[in-house]
C-alpha cells in the first residue's frame, strides 16, 4: 500500500496534538517532546483550521474504507479539541515524563537532556493553564478525584526523572501542589490511598447525578458506537445478568472444595482460590513464554518484535501486575514489551489472565504495526480501543476454553503439556483449577459489564458513582474496594469502558462464527490483530468476511 502525503499530513497533525504519542512512536516528526501542546483559544482555533483543510483532501484517498478512517480520525482529534476531561492535561504531562524515562532507559533513546527543561517549561505552563480552566467550570466531587488522581501520577512521574533539571523538575511539582489545593476544595480526605476513605468522601459530598458534557455523542465520535446510550446500558446489563448467574453457580461449586462455609461471597470464593492455586515456583516469565507458544501453536500468530520484562524499580510503583507497552509503532521495526512485578500478583489464575490480557495487546500492536500498511490505521487514541481491548478481553476467555477442551485427554503434544501444567500436575489438580480459571475469567467479564454499565449511567447523569458503587457491590458480591478500582478510572475516559466490553463480547461472537464457517480459530485471531486500527464498524465488518 502506497501512502499517500494526506495520511502523513494527518499523521503529523495527530502527532502535532498528541506529541507523547509521537514521540513514542518514532513518526519522524517527533524527534523529543519539548514542547506539549496547550490548548488555549487561539491553539485549537488554529488546530481546527488545520482540520478543516485536510477534511477537504479526502477525495486523495482512493481506498474507501482508509477515507472513512482518515476522516474518522479528524473527527476524533476535533471532538478531543472540544470536549477535554478534566485533569488530562496534568495526565498528559505525566504520560510525558513516564515515556522519556522509560523510552531513553529501556528501549536505547538518544538521552533527551539537550531538550528535558523545554518539556520541563511546556510541563509546567500545561498545569497551570489547566489549574485556570477548571476554575471555570463546574466540578463534582467524582471529578475533583479524577484530577488529584492524576497529578498524583504526575508527581510520581516527575520524580523519577533525572535530577540534573532539579530546579525545573520542582517548578513542575509547585505547579502540580497548586493544581491539587485548587481542585481538592474542602474535602478532606478526597485524595487519600485508602479507598475507603476516599469512598466515603464521594458518599457524604455527592449531591445529585451529573450529566456529562459532550455525552452520548462521544460513544459515536470517540468509539465508532452506532447503538445509543440506552441501548449500551440495556446490552451490558443483560450480559451482567448471564454471566452473574455462570459466577455465582461456579462460586458455589468452589466453595464446597475450598471447605468454605456456605452462602459464601463470590469475592470470599476468588480471595480463597487465589489462595489455594498461588504463583508458587511458576514464574511470570515462564508462564508467559508457555502461553506465547501455545498461542503461536493454536490461537494466533506471535510476531517478532515482542519481549517479556521485570518492571524496572523506578516504574513499579506506576504499573500494577503486569502492562504491555507498545513503542516505535509507526517505524519499520515495532516493538512491543510485557512489564509484569512479581510481587503484586500472588495469585496464579489472576497472573495467568493479567499475562495473557496484555499479551494480547503486544501481538495486535505489533502485528497490525507491521501489516496494516497506513499510519492512520496505527494511530494511538481512542480509535484502537474496541479492536485492541476487544480482543485481549477475549483472549482470556479463549485460554481458559483451551484448557478447559484438551484437560484430562490423551495424546496432547508437547506444547498442549506444558500449557496444562500451569494449572497442576495431574489430571485432577488441572481439573480443579481450570475450573477456578472459569470463575476467574467470567469475574472479569462481570467487571467489564459492569465498567459500561457505569460508564453509561454515570455520565448520562442516571444515577451518581457511589450509587452504582452500592448496588453492583450488592448484585455481584464483589466489594465496593475492589468495584472502586475497577470502574473509577475508567470515567476519565468517557466511552473507553463500553467500547472495552460491548466490542470484546462482539468479538467472541465474530470468532465463533469465523470458525464455525472455516475451523481456523488461528487464521481469524491472526486476520483480526494484523487487520489495523480501523473505525469499529469497518472491522466488524472486515472480520465478517
Amino acid at each position: 500500500m502506497t501512502v499517500t502525503q494526506l495520511e502523513k499530513d494527518i499523521t503529523n497533525q495527530w502527532a502535532e496534538l498528541c506529541p507523547v504519542a509521537g514521540y513514542t512512536s518514532g513518526w519522524p516528526q517527533n524527534k523529543d517532546i519539548a514542547h506539549l501542546f496547550i490548548p488555549t483559544t487561539d491553539a485549537v482555533h488554529e488546530a481546527n483550521a488545520k482540520i478543516g483543510a485536510l477534511r477537504k483532501r479526502l477525495s486523495e484517498i482512493s481506498d474507501a474504507d482508509l477515507r472513512t478512517t482518515a476522516d474518522k480520525q479528524l473527527t476524533l482529534l476535533a471532538t478531543q479539541l472540544a470536549w477535554p476531561q478534566p485533569g488530562a492535561a496534568v495526565q498528559d504531562c505525566g504520560d510525558g515524563a513516564f515515556y522519556i524515562k522509560l523510552l531513553n532507559t529501556e528501549f536505547g533513546r538518544p538521552d533527551p537532556k539537550g531538550w528535558l527543561p523545554g518539556f520541563l517549561d511546556s510541563a509546567a505552563k500545561k498545569i497551570d493553564f489547566e489549574t485556570d480552566r477548571l476554575t471555570k467550570i463546574p466540578l463534582d466531587v467524582t471529578h475533583r478525584r479524577q484530577c488529584l488522581t492524576a497529578a498524583a501520577y504526575c508527581d510520581a512521574t516527575m520524580r523519577i526523572l533525572e535530577k540534573d533539571h532539579s530546579a525545573k523538575i520542582d517548578t513542575v511539582l509547585k505547579k502540580l501542589d497548586h493544581f491539587k489545593q485548587t481542585v481538592d476544595g474542602s474535602f478532606k480526605g478526597l485524595d487519600a490511598d485508602d479507598i475507603p476513605t476516599v469512598i466515603h468522601v464521594l458518599r457524604e459530598h455527592t449531591v445529585a447525578p451529573t450529566y456529562t458534557d459532550g455525552y452520548p455523542q462521544l460513544l459515536a465520535d470517540l468509539y465508532d458506537f452506532a447503538p445509543s446510550a440506552a441501548d449500551l446500558d440495556t446490552t451490558a446489563t443483560t450480559w451482567l445478568g448471564q454471566d452473574l448467574t455462570i459466577v455465582k453457580a461456579l462460586a458455589a461449586e468452589l466453595a464446597s472444595l475450598l471447605k468454605l462455609p456456605r452462602g459464601s461471597s463470590v469475592g470470599e470464593v476468588w480471595a480463597e482460590a487465589g489462595r489455594k492455586w498461588p504463583v508458587g515456583a511458576t514464574s511470570v516469565k515462564d508462564a508467559a513464554k508457555t502461553c506465547a507458544n501455545f498461542a503461536d501453536t493454536y490461537l494466533l500468530e506471535v510476531p517478532d518484535g515482542l519481549s517479556l520484562s521485570p518492571t524496572p524499580p523506578f516504574l513499579v510503583p506506576m504499573i500494577t501486575g503486569g502492562q504491555d507497552i507498545a513503542v516505535d509503532f509507526l517505524t519499520a521495526k515495532p516493538q512491543s514489551c510485557l512489564y509484569y512485578t512479581e510481587d503484586k500478583t500472588s495469585a496464579l489464575l489472576t497472573m495467568l489472565n493479567v499475562v495473557v490480557h496484555e499479551y494480547s495487546h503486544g501481538i495486535n500492536f505489533v502485528l497490525s504495526a507491521q501489516r496494516a500498511g497506513s499510519p492512520l490505521l496505527n494511530l494511538a487514541g481512542p480509535m484502537q480501543v474496541p479492536l485492541t481491548e476487544g480482543q485481549a478481553f477475549w483472549r482470556e476467555w479463549d485460554f481458559w476454553h483451551a484448557a478447559a477442551d484438551i484437560v484430562g485427554h490423551s495424546g496432547l503434544t508437547d506444547t498442549q503439556h506444558r500449557y496444562l501444567n500451569l494449572y497442576g500436575q495431574t489430571t485432577c489438580q488441572q481439573s480443579q483449577a481450570i475450573r477456578a480459571a472459569q470463575l476467574e475469567t467470567y469475574i472479569w467479564r462481570v467487571v467489564r459489564h459492569l465498567r459500561a454499565m457505569c460508564d453509561v449511567e454515570v455520565n448520562m447523569g442516571w444515577r451518581t458513582f457511589v450509587d452504582f458503587l452500592d448496588q453492583a457491590s450488592e448484585q455481584t458480591g464483589l466489594t465496593e474496594e475492589f468495584l472502586f478500582g475497577e470502574c473509577f478510572t475508567f470515567l476519565a475516559q468517557p466511552g473507553y469502558a463500553p467500547a472495552y466490553a460491548i466490542d470484546g463480547i462482539r468479538y467472541g461472537q465474530l470468532q465463533q462464527h469465523a470458525v464455525a464457517k472455516a475451523g481456523a480459530v488461528k487464521d481469524f485471531n491472526t486476520k483480526a490483530s494484523a487487520l489495523g486500527f480501523y473505525p469499529w464498524t469497518i472491522c466488524d465488518r472486515k472480520l465478517q468476511t
